[in-house]
């Protein structure tokens, strides 16, 4: 097994992993009471959501009726949230890959209801434009709540 760098959580080959596909799967890194606490939050949040500046509608796939499909400013309305964000593990790993001098410029929770899942066509978000500079390693970190298929 190979040894992580520096004491960070990442080993020097899933740094080179991610430095190789783009892209970095830790699975398990909340524990299971704060993944409960976290989709708990959530649930609340899709359940209380209106339409409005921060939450978006779309027609769903099977009957074109609007169902939630992203929530932004999702730290302002959960703390479960805010802890995940600021959660050691994570900012050690992003810390192994972006370097001391990093912060988050957006968060967002993007969903599939179930039965009604909204299309979300292959795309590349802004960070792997033209509009950051070279040097400034820019990434997106994603947590999957619940299970998926790989596929």
């Amino acid at each position: 097994m190979t040894k992580s760098l520096n004491g960070g959580v990442l080993t020097s080959d899933q740094i080179q992993k991610f430095l190789q596909e783009g892209f970095l799967q830790l699975p398990g890194i909340l524990g299971e009471t704060e993944l409960a606490t976290v989709r708990s939050d959530m649930d609340e949040v899709i359940r209380t959501a209106t339409s409005g500046e921060d939450f978006r509608f779309a027609p769903g796939h099977r009957d074109g009726k609007d169902v939630l499909s992203r929530v932004e400013y999702v730290v302002d309305k959960s703390a479960s949230v805010r802890a995940m964000l600021a959660h050691p593990l994570v900012l050690s790993a992003t810390e192994q890959l972006a370097g001391r001098d990093f912060f988050p410029t957006s968060d967002a929770m993007v969903l599939k209801m179930p039965g009604q899942g909204i299309a979300v066509p292959w795309h590349r978000d802004l960070a792997s434009t033209d509009d950051y500079p070279s040097e400034v390693p820019v990434f997106i970190a994603d947590y999957y709540l619940d299970d998926a298929d790989k596929d």
